[in-house]
């Protein structure tokens, strides 16, 4: 697996470790609202990078 993915992935899974302590602790706010965009990003990415080999950027 590419480097890049395989760091990638690993960020992916310390942001949904994030987002799941500030739901199960009941902080519903704008906090986890970024960090679930944030976490939507970095999949998309990773599902972009999986699909379509490296991705410049932007």
């Amino acid at each position: 697996m590419d480097r890049d993915l395989m760091l990638l992935e690993k960020e992916i899974d310390s942001q949904k470790e994030k987002l799941n302590r500030l739901v199960v602790k009941g902080l519903d706010n704008e906090d986890t609202l970024k960090l679930s965009c944030q976490l939507d990003k970095l999949i998309n990415e990773y599902y972009k990078i999986l699909l379509y080999g490296k991705v410049k950027s932007s």
